[in-house]
């Protein structure tokens, strides 16, 4: 069973700004990983998604206070997403691309 003082802090969405700073030191991490590392997870292919992620926090939080702020957090999520859904087409069409082209020098030298 779910604690009471954990059952409000859910319910009232007043948890929401603590797992921000675990997204916000989760991109410090990378940072730190990558910067040491000379490679790894590339972070604008990374952001678009945590953003998306704290916008619905934010709309979660703000849901009590007032529907304007509610509301714009929500689009701030819609357009997070949409940045992530495009940047991973585009990227999906550059490797299939990439692909046709190597199975069409293939096929032309082969015969």
């Amino acid at each position: 069973m779910i604690p009471a003082r954990i059952a409000h802090l859910i319910a009232s969405g007043q948890i929401a700004p603590g797992i921000i700073a675990l997204t916000v030191l989760e991109i410090c991490a990378i940072t730190v990983f990558r910067r040491r590392l000379f490679g790894g997870i590339v972070l604008i292919d990374y952001i678009p998604n945590i953003l998306a992620g704290d916008f619905l926090l934010l709309a979660w939080a703000f849901s009590a206070a007032h529907w304007l702020c509610a509301a714009a957090s929500l689009l701030g999520a819609l357009l997070a997403h949409l940045t992530d859904m495009w940047r991973r087409l585009v990227s999906q069409r550059k490797k299939q691309s990439f692909l046709f082209k190597k199975t069409k020098e293939t096929w032309s030298t082969n015969l």
